[in-house]
């Protein structure tokens, strides 16, 4: 079943460093020497043995654009660049995994429908091109994945377990007219539009085994294609719709196959005793696309559309999956991992000749607008400094800001020492689980793990020492946040099916729901311990909250940030309690802004720091 549901956290230690007294703040950090100016410019899917992968490079209507996917930023997300591969965007920029499944372009290239994880179980969002008005469409307990667009543009086709089975669904792109399109006992998965948008092809495995089916696009009677012991995947339309191409392993190993629409006509086109995956046929239907482990490691593969000359098209040591074709036919796009991570390579057809598409991060940006981006605003025990992370893609180093001076430098390793967190990877300290964070006391760590099947919060002495698990609960547990007496803990849960705060005594006693609000995330406390500050997402766009834990009153301190595609991330509150930093794209690049702790005024900390 091609449900390829992960959860990807990033490898990064919270260690606090600071200690849980208010000081005084002698710092306006809305005033200070203004501008802040930086004193130099910043620095610049595997196919498994015997299944389908589903994530490839997918060229926009017109083939000037292509959307892919890619962990070059630490974990799973949504790129679209130029089919020359030059300016690459980041369309997720989220913590959460993004496009692990299908996605696809709208008919006329205006948005991108794709499933993201963000907020804790898989839902479906469309995205532009560019990364701007992000919408959220599905809200509901189950996993909502595999979306597709129907050639009007009229139609969202995706599986959803929300019933209890997987089921195929459609909606409008805008979110309303949701309606079940199966109501089988059994799973049913992967629909793909026929080019006329009058059919779905997907499987199922209400027979015992995952066969291919066809159906009326708006529902109704569902025909099975195959009916084998084995099991088939993949289903594509040849582009008049007449055959469908797929792989099965009805012969002990996945080669590819095609038939008519129908169900007649059944035609073996490979006979390896390798595995063969992600056929697609040519736009004239001349040729097929597909991957091939024949040599023992996968390769791009070309042949006629009725089997004959095979024809081998890659030679690495690496893995090159996922072919996709050119709307004009002229290409063959495909991942590979030939340069040690992921990227996008074509074949050009007129001579095979191979092309590099995406640029390595070192050389194009590709965090949201321009692809400058900075992250984790963290500050100085003594209120006078914030230290950030600055960079493009994987590049990354830590930069400080003089709060007096109204100046912004790279950060000296002594540094460290005051900040009252700071971040430390897996392997500088082995002892501590990633997203560990370290009570004020620098007794303990509390941390996120799903060494138990399920995203849970744990407990551990400050070596790592004797783990204890302080929540059970079904759904993903995230983001420990120390109070500042070290007593409680708050973090963000899954557990109802959408995102939300909750704190717990250290030892996972008296456990109580603080905020409610739909999709809150991202908790910190105020240095007294009276208010919880927390991100949630609104409509499409994030805002930042405070919530007073006496008096329960909670105010949107981001009313501003109001407009699809707005994030906000990494919340931190000043020593002494009266500012805010957090980091937004508000302007279209993800920056560290700073704010008072009521919201009343705000502005761009970082805005004249150099872009490439």
């Amino acid at each position: 079943m091609a449900l390829l549901v992960t959860l990807i956290i990033p490898i990064v230690v919270l260690v606090s460093l600071g200690c849980g007294s208010i000081t005084p703040s002698i710092v306006d950090p809305l005033k200070g020497n203004q501008p802040y100016a930086s004193e130099e410019e910043d620095q610049p899917m595997d196919l498994r043995e015997g299944k389908p992968v589903y994530i490839w490079p997918v060229s926009s209507p017109d083939g000037r654009r292509i959307v892919f996917v890619s962990n070059r930023d630490g974990n799973t997300e949504l790129y679209v660049m130029n089919a020359d591969g030059s300016n690459p965007v980041n369309l997720t920029r989220n913590r959460g995994e993004d496009g692990n499944g299908s996605y696809a372009w709208s008919p006329d290239g205006g948005r991108i429908v794709f499933s993201s994880r963000r907020s804790g179980n898989w839902e479906i969002y469309t995205v532009k091109p560019d990364g701007r008005d992000l919408r959220r469409l599905t809200k509901s307990n189950g996993q909502d994945y595999n979306p597709v667009w129907s050639p009007d543009g009229h139609w969202l086709a995706f599986a959803s377990n929300r019933s209890g089975s997987w089921q195929i669904y459609r909606m409008h792109p805008d979110g309303t007219g949701l309606e079940a399109l199966t109501a089988s006992l059994k799973d049913n998965d992967a629909p793909v539009y026929s080019p006329d948008g009058k059919e779905l092809a997907f499987i199922s495995n209400r027979s015992g085994s995952w066969d291919i089916f066809r159906m009326p696009s708006g529902g109704g009677e569902a025909v099975a294609l195959t009916d084998f012991p084995s099991d088939e995947d993949h289903p594509r339309w040849s582009s008049d719709g007449q055959r469908i191409i797929f792989e099965s392993d009805k012969d002990g190993n996945w080669e590819v196959y095609t038939l008519r629409a129908d169900g007649t006509d059944l035609q073996g086109l490979t006979h390896t005793p390798a595995a063969e995956s992600s056929p697609v046929y040519s736009p004239d239907m001349r040729h097929v696309a597909f991957a091939s482990y024949r040599d023992g490691n996968p390769e791009i593969y070309l042949m006629n559309a009725d089997g004959s000359n095979q024809t081998r098209l890659t030679f690495n040591p690496g893995n090159d999956i996922c072919p996709y074709w050119s709307p004009d036919g002229t290409k063959i796009y495909f991942s590979s991992n030939r340069g040690g991570r992921e990227e996008i390579y074509a074949i050009r057809m007129e001579d095979y000749q191979e092309i590099t598409v995406s640029l390595p991060s070192d050389e194009e940006g590709s965090h949201g607008m321009g692809g400058y981006f900075e992250e984790h605003p963290i500050w100085s025990r003594d209120g006078r400094r914030i230290t950030f992370v600055t960079g493009r893609d994987q590049t990354r180093q830590w930069q400080v800001i003089d709060l007096e001076a109204g100046r912004v430098e790279r950060a000296a390793a002594e540094l460290s020492g005051e900040r009252s967190h700071t971040h430390v990877t897996a392997s500088s300290n082995p002892a501590m689980p990633p997203d560990a964070v370290l009570s004020h006391d620098g007794r303990w760590i509390a941390f996120e793990s799903n060494r138990d099947g399920n995203w849970e919060i744990y407990l551990a002495a400050a070596d790592g020492s004797n783990p204890m698990r302080l929540t059970t609960a079904p759904g993903p547990d995230i983001h420990p946040a120390w109070s500042p007496d070290d007593r409680q803990i708050a973090f963000t849960s899954h557990r109802d099916g959408s995102s939300a705060i909750y704190v717990m005594d250290r030892d996972g006693r008296n456990l109580k729901s603080v905020v409610r609000h739909p999709s809150a995330w991202l908790p910190v406390w105020s240095p007294d311990g009276e208010t919880l500050y927390f991100v949630a997402e609104r409509g499409g766009h994030d805002e930042l909250y405070r919530k007073n834990l006496t008096t329960e009153e909670t105010v949107s301190l981001t009313p501003s940030a109001v407009k699809d595609g707005v994030h906000i991330w990494h919340p931190t509150v000043s020593p002494d309690g009266r500012w805010l930093a957090y980091v937004t794209n508000i302007t279209g690049e993800y920056r560290v802004w700073v704010s008072t702790a009521t919201g009343s005024e705000k502005r761009l900390l970082t805005q004249t720091i150099k872009t490439r």
